[in-house]
């Protein structure tokens, strides 16, 4: 891309001369034109937040010229210089700016999260292009054409691409594409291409096997390489055949960051259970699939195999759901196949042994919701096999030869070892970022993508039908974060009065999904869900969070009834209403468990009545009226009803030597509250509805 720049010839040398060389300097024999920058370098979009952007941009310049008083040469300012080249004062610096209403930080980190590109990626750029980090008096013409987008070598900018948050955006894109389509361009990674000097084909070049897609991507943006001369001079200006773009680009990147290659080896995954499949390729084509980074190292610093990268995620070990991918080696390639009758085919074959277990994967069946699609490549001309994950990659492939045949296994996720759910369901993924609050998503891909830009994976919350049946839960995006609800007056409610955005429908919800509750937090104003009732108890009443009503109920008349224990005095609590509930969670009453399900509405009322802080649970109006009048006991109302039929589960009814009462309908637990904790038998106190 072309540099826009005050004078073409004095600008071009800032960059090259404001960082003097010193004893820790870089050389020119640490260039690898193959692998300018690693891909987990370049592609790390959250390796600095926008304050860190802004204390970046504020420690490579402590002021600014704003009004050009600097003298710029002979007896002219900066300002008269300048205003007669049509750019007048005030001059404000890169960590100054901003565009509607954003800082330049604020720019850099969205397009960076947008597209996923790490910010110092942006930052070196916009150095590399327009100086913009280091000058004090910046012409409006360096904003313009900022990162250089739109800039061709041999015409001018595209005005349609003017503008520093354009720019900025534009760039990012860029540099995401080529990563996506790395078969639509020029320089591609994983092969020779030749790079010239020079745009001056008289200069030459030569070919460079590109080692990842990140290197492919700078010299798509910017298609030359250093020539020796200028990497012999690596801070200053060779001859006239060199180019300085991306020598410029690595080197900046290392003065200001380290070395781009420092976490080339770096595993992404963000669960101990799941390991990177590391990807490495011989001479003559084959592929060696590998969790082990011992594996991984002596080959390529004994054998010479050149790394590739991350295929896809496995275990070293067997999980949940997961089967044995055996690995067999022949004729100088390996093979990988998690179908046992195929493995003893092979091993029946001349010239194929068995090296074991490689990693443990998914099976086939397993859906896109729990696991990632790993293609397998055949090339008939060479006979070598190839597995990936990356789509980007296939097509490379595929260009080259490869054609694809049925994969017998799947991969893992990044984010953790998920259970799948039932083949007609989709697991719902819970994820927590301490800004944007809790999302819920059935699509594997977008909750990777949130990992990648700070969220933590929670947990499944519960499983959704694959068809688009049951209730609608609709997703809505507030400043705090997502709202979720069935409810059609509350969407409309929130968008209308409460500004939030309206995402459309999140997932279905059935009966096999369970009763799933809704919290809030009154400080934050986020909201969480869970469909367990003791982790609803755990979190009420503590650091904000408030029962905010049910998001989904079972479509069934009977309800959980809640059983507390009493820390104080060993006395028993029992009620079916949620909010009374929760309520009393953690304020001396301790949550136990769902003792039965009742009905709100339908059988034999049970009676409570308190006297001082016992409680007493009866079916019999006798009982009830005799506790009122003899017993001094006070009347608290039906608290749920049961079944009128002695042929239905029994619930028990104990006394304790503190005289309070405890119910059940485990025998086990009503026999051990007998031999163990000195309770008395008092029969059956009612009988449960159909359906416990």
């Amino acid at each position: 891309m072309l540099r826009l720049i005050k004078l073409s010839f004095i600008i071009s040398l800032l960059i090259i001369l404001m960082f003097p060389v010193t004893a820790n300097a870089l050389s020119g024999a640490d260039w690898r034109a193959g692998n300018i920058i690693s891909d987990s370098t370049f592609y790390n979009n959250g390796d600095m937040s926008a304050v860190a952007i802004q204390n970046f941009l504020n420690s490579k310049l402590i002021s600014c010229d704003t009004w050009g008083t600097k003298s710029y040469s002979g007896n002219q300012t900066r300002a008269q210089y300048a205003t007669s080249r049509g750019y007048p004062p005030p001059y404000t610096c890169l960590k100054d700016y901003s565009q509607n209403g954003k800082s330049s930080a604020q720019i850099i980190k969205e397009a960076s999260d947008a597209h996923q590109i790490s910010p110092r990626i942006l930052l070196v750029l916009l150095q590399k292009e327009q100086s913009l980090v280091t000058d004090d008096w910046p012409w409006s013409v360096q904003y313009r054409s900022a990162t250089g987008y739109g800039c061709p070598d041999t015409a001018p900018c595209d005005a349609q691409y003017y503008g520093f948050t354009n720019q900025v955006n534009k760039a990012a894109w860029q540099f995401r594409r080529y990563a996506t389509n790395p078969g639509s361009y020029r320089y591609k990674p994983f092969q020779s291409n030749y790079i010239q000097y020079n745009p001056n084909t008289a200069c030459g070049g030569t070919n460079v096997y590109v080692e990842n897609y990140a290197t492919a991507g700078l010299y798509n943006y910017t298609p030359y390489q250093p020539n020796p001369s200028a990497l012999a001079n690596l801070y200053g200006i060779g001859d006239s055949c060199g180019a300085y773009g991306n020598r410029n680009f690595w080197r900046l990147f290392s003065d200001w960051f380290g070395n781009p290659q420092q976490s080339n080896y770096e595993c992404d995954s963000k669960s101990s259970s799941v390991k990177c499949v590391w990807s490495l390729t011989n001479s003559a084509g084959g592929q060696l699939l590998t969790v082990s980074s011992t594996e991984r190292d002596n080959a390529i610093n004994k054998y010479h195999w050149r790394y590739e990268g991350i295929a896809f995620y496995a275990s070293s070990t067997q999980k949940t759901a997961t089967i044995p991918v055996y690995r067999l080696q022949g004729g100088g390639r390996y093979y990988f196949t998690a179908n046992t009758a195929e493995r003893n085919a092979l091993l029946n074959s001349p010239g194929w042994t068995d090296e074991g277990i490689g990693f443990y994967a998914y099976p086939s069946t397993t859906s896109a919701n729990a696991s990632k699609t790993v293609d397998k490549l055949y090339n008939t001309s060479s006979g070598q096999y190839y597995w990936t994950a990356d789509s980007a990659r296939m097509q490379l492939l595929q260009q080259n030869g490869y054609t694809t045949q049925t994969p017998n296994f799947r991969g893992l996720s990044k984010i953790g070892n998920i259970t799948p759910a039932s083949s007609s369901r989709n697991n719902i993924y819970e994820l927590r970022n301490l800004t944007n609050g809790f999302l819920y998503t059935t699509n594997l891909a977008e909750a990777e993508n949130a990992v990648s830009m700070g969220f933590s994976f929670v947990d499944t919350l519960t499983s959704s039908p694959i068809s688009n049946i049951g209730s609608p839960v609709y997703r809505l995006r507030g400043a705090r974060g997502w709202l979720f609800t069935t409810n059609p007056n509350e969407r409309n409610n929130a968008i209308s009065r409460y500004g939030y955005s309206d995402e459309g429908i999140g997932f279905y919800m059935d009966g096999f999904s369970g009763r799933i509750y809704r919290l809030t937090n009154v400080d934050s104003s986020t909201f969480k869900y869970t469909g367990s009732i003791g982790n609803l108890m755990n979190i009420v009443n503590t650091s904000g969070w408030k029962y905010d009503g049910t998001l989904y109920n079972l479509n069934t008349p009977l309800l959980p009834v809640f059983r507390f224990l009493s820390a104080y005095n060993g006395r028993h609590f029992y009620t079916i209403d949620i909010n009374e509930a929760t309520n009393i969670s953690n304020k001396g009453w301790d949550y136990e468990a769902v003792a039965f399900y009742a009905s709100t509405s339908q059988g034999q009322p049970v009676y409570r009545l308190r006297f001082s802080n016992k409680y007493l649970y009866t079916v019999s109006e006798n009982e009830k009226n005799n506790a009122i009048s003899k017993y001094k006991y006070s009347y608290e109302g039906v608290v749920y009803y049961v079944s009128i039929s002695s042929t239905d589960t029994p619930v028990y009814r104990l006394q304790g030597g503190n005289d309070e009462y405890f119910y059940t309908s485990s025998v086990i637990e009503r026999d051990d509250a007998i031999r163990h904790y000195r309770y008395r038998s008092e029969g059956v106190g009612f009988y449960l509805p159909t359906g416990n």
